[in-house]
């Protein structure tokens, strides 16, 4: 195997990531290698789409368009020995344009170069400006004559000139099929039994796809059932297809079988278990409303039948849309409408519902789940065990899951992002993929009550991690320390906390006064907006005396607007509050909008010389709020839709504040460590993190 890196934003191979040194290949005519290509930027591994496409060139600089000299294999997407994403190509020096180079003359040619191009789905294409200088020798132990292998270097597929690798260096595939992975070699089962095939990736293969595995000599037409990781189990649907033997090493491949619906071929969907159900293997759904969806007997009007083709209306999220019964996979007896049995890998009609699923033109699209840019989310109802890095845990029970898609991306608060890559939406049982995205957990328990929201998709990220490293000492009120702003009225505010040794952190101090008042707000007058994005905010606090009767303090910490440059200004919040006398000293959930201040309690005590994580995230649609102790996993403790609560066009900004109300002996409460990330729906897809909260952007 030979690893290149190709820096997009160089357009040169580099030697290793991060470093520009030019690299060169020394290779030998006759030899078949493969090939590992990993795209970076700036030193860092670039995330590769399954659409995005690689191209490579071997030549001699002569007359354009220059001639390949190599058979070079479709490259595709895969992972190296890290993990890191990759594209994976065959490149066989045993041609006759090389024997003629190199073997005729017996001498190495000096002047040969790699192109590649690289073109990711956005429809950008980089090419390298300086191509990678190659050194081809001859190979002292073959003829001087060379050949072309008509077949590459990769078994027949079926004994004919069809191949996996053909001799023009171009990847051939059964009829009407994509190719998705490799397989590891495995005993064909009996006709409609199941075997679990060990994959290469299983990151496109869905549950109830029909796929087709060959080594080249055998095959198997199949139905996915289960899928864990790497570990696929498929439902052999027997003639033509083997029914026995040892398959060796195989590609997997998905599209070839005909009941597969595609925007130009009609077939079945999974049922959804809620408009479209199964029981006994009988399908029912219920009756046909101009809201509802269901099986029609064509009425002559709207639905009308001519030569045996039944025409329909363009479905709608509303109206439903028919397909034309074949006599086999779906058939017509007496104007009614039949389908075939289904089951958990065989599917059936659905109404979209016009949010998660919706129609346009008859085109059905998802726009709910992990591919969104939020307002979905849901809660753990059991505690379960967080997987280590890439592997995976089953049964998680949630709240709902209906909203959520296998392969898609979510956020458990507080540990980290993970793949959907199971959902029974009948029980509300999950099997969720540790991404291994840089500050997610690896083990430790998720506690019940844990959020799982949506992760955006697409998303540019503004983050910010402060752990008060400033030279802040008493600051004058209405000033500005680094990216902080300080507001105070009698106390001070000063670098270091109790809880830590070194100078992290700050501390509100209200000293002798019974009336101070210390806030900070991070960025001044520059704030964000919400609406469209996703404003993810967490402070750590500690309080070594709590507030009393007699010597009497209250605590907030979230968010505020409009951004200004006096507290008393700010007419919409969201965020905790603290003091001994309300909700019995609780950490109290409080929102104010139009004037008035709701607080809930939250029910979670707080405690002296204890440290509390309180997170807020605001998506496009609700706000939650969640609190973790002593570096537990934070659980959700209010959700709210904000509707009104946040004005459009408003400059909001995080901020923090102390009020002292009774008592003239010093009060004091720490800010350990400030994080917040913004979200906004656009852009490529580095990661950046919230103590483990992954999110798309740049």
């Amino acid at each position: 195997m030979i690893s290149l890196y190709f820096d997009r934003n160089l357009l040169s191979f580099v030697a290793v990531p991060g470093n520009p040194a030019p690299t060169s290949l020394k290779l030998v005519y006759g030899d078949n290698y493969n090939i590992q290509i990993g795209i970076v930027a700036a030193g860092v591994f670039q995330s590769i789409n399954s659409s995005d496409t690689l191209s490579l060139l071997l030549y001699q600089p002569g007359t354009l368009p220059d001639t390949q000299l190599a058979i070079i294999g479709t490259p595709t997407k895969t992972s190296d020995a890290n993990g890191n994403d990759c594209f994976q190509c065959n490149i066989n020096l045993f041609t006759t344009a090389l024997a003629t180079l190199v073997q005729t003359p017996n001498t190495p040619i000096t002047n040969a170069l790699l192109r590649v191009v690289f073109s990711p789905v956005d429809g950008e294409r980089f090419s390298t400006a300086t191509d990678l200088p190659v050194t081809v020798v001859p190979d002292v132990t073959q003829g001087a004559s060379g050949a072309t292998p008509a077949s590459g270097t990769y078994p027949a597929l079926n004994g004919n000139a069809a191949t996996f690798l053909d001799g023009a260096g171009a990847w051939v595939t059964p009829t009407g099929s994509t190719f998705l992975t490799t397989v590891v070699s495995f005993t064909i089962p009996a006709a409609l039994s199941t075997v679990v095939l060990t994959v290469a990736s299983h990151t496109d293969i869905v549950v109830g796809a029909s796929v087709y595995v060959t080594d080249g000599t055998l095959f198997m037409n199949g139905v996915v059932t289960v899928i864990s990781g790497t570990s696929v189990t498929v439902k052999n649907l027997g003639a033509p297809g083997s029914v026995s033997g040892t398959m060796g090493t195989a590609h997997l491949y998905i599209g070839n079988v005909a009941d597969i619906t595609t925007t130009s071929q009609f077939g079945t969907v999974k049922p959804d278990g809620s408009t479209v159900t199964v029981s006994g293997g009988v399908i029912s759904v219920p009756t046909a409303t101009s809201s509802v969806l269901g099986l029609v007997k064509p009425d002559g009007t709207k639905i009308t039948v001519s030569s045996g083709a039944i025409t329909v209306p363009t479905a709608t999220s509303s109206v439903l849309g028919v397909v034309k019964p074949d006599g086999t996979t779906i058939a017509n007896s007496s104007g009614a409408i039949s389908v075939p049995t289904a089951t958990t890998s065989a599917l059936g009609l659905v109404k979209p519902d016009g949010t998660t699923i919706t129609i346009s033109s008859g085109v059905i699209s998802s726009s709910g789940g992990g591919g969104g840019s939020g307002g979905a989310s849901t809660t753990t109802t059991a505690n379960f065990t967080c997987p280590g890095y890439n592997l995976s845990v089953t049964g998680v029970t949630v709240a709902s899951s209906a909203w959520m898609q296998i392969g898609k991306e979510y956020f458990v608060i507080g540990v980290g992002s993970f793949i959907c890559t199971a959902n029974n939406t009948g029980t509300n049982t999950i099997s969720l993929q540790n991404t291994g995205a840089y500050g997610n957990n690896s083990s430790g328990t998720v506690s019940t009550g844990a959020l799982i929201i949506a992760a955006p998709f697409d998303a540019s990220v503004h983050y910010v991690q402060d752990e008060f490293f400033w030279n802040i000492q008493s600051p004058t009120n209405a000033t500005a320390v680094g990216p902080w702003f300080f507001l105070s009225s009698a106390g001070f505010i000063a670098n270091g906390s109790t809880f830590t040794t070194d100078s992290s952190g700050i501390a509100f101090n209200t000293s002798t006064s019974a009336t101070a008042s210390l806030a900070i707000c991070y960025g001044g007058n520059a704030g964000f907006l919400i609406g469209t994005n996703i404003v993810m905010n967490r402070w750590r606090v500690y309080i070594p005396t709590l507030s009393t009767s007699s010597q009497r303090f209250a605590l907030f910490f979230g968010i505020g607007g409009p951004q200004a440059s006096a507290f008393s200004s700010v007419t919409r919040s969201v965020g905790f509050s603290y003091t001994d006398n309300v909700n019995s000293g609780d950490w109290t959930c409080t929102y104010l909008k139009s004037g008035t201040t709701t607080t809930v309690d939250s029910t979670v005590a707080v405690a002296a010389a204890t440290s509390y994580d309180l997170y807020l995230i605001i998506d496009p649609t609700n706000a939650y709020w969640l609190i973790g102790s002593n570096n537990a996993t934070p659980v959700q403790v209010k959700a709210l839709a904000w509707s009104g609560l946040f004005t459009t066009g408003l400059n909001y900004g995080s901020t923090a504040s102390m009020v002292k109300s009774v008592g003239t002996t010093a009060s004091t409460a720490d800010v350990l460590l400030f994080e917040q990330a913004i979200a906004y729906a656009s852009g490529p897809n580095p990661r950046y993190t919230l103590r483990g909260l992954a999110v798309s952007g740049s």
